[in-house]
């Protein structure tokens, strides 16, 4: 597995709030999407918490856990709704 620790900053006038059991990793070469590991048959994402909300001006930290990919994928994309999507971010050990 790997685990995603971000910190989410909203710098708009209003509170976002983003389902973190929606957030993807993209293995951008392969185009290939991994969900969040679930706890069970739930969508309850094996996370700091399944819904993060930010406040204007403010930020929220956050982890999530991914199944890995293979070993040769070094970078990889990151899909959070609501936010701009991230690319070319590096998996580190």
């Amino acid at each position: 597995m790997v685990t995603l620790r971000m910190t989410l900053i909203n710098d708009g006038q209003e509170k976002k709030s983003t389902r973190l059991y929606d957030t993807g990793l993209l293995d951008l070469g392969e185009k290939r999407r991994y969900a969040p590991v679930n706890k069970g048959m739930s969508q309850e994402c094996i996370c700091s918490e399944s819904y993060v909300g930010v406040g204007a001006h403010e930020k929220a930290s956050a982890w999530i856990r991914f199944p890995a990919p293979p070993t040769t994928v070094q970078r990889v994309g990151i899909e959070i709704e609501g936010f701009q999507p991230i690319d070319d971010v590096v998996i580190s050990e």
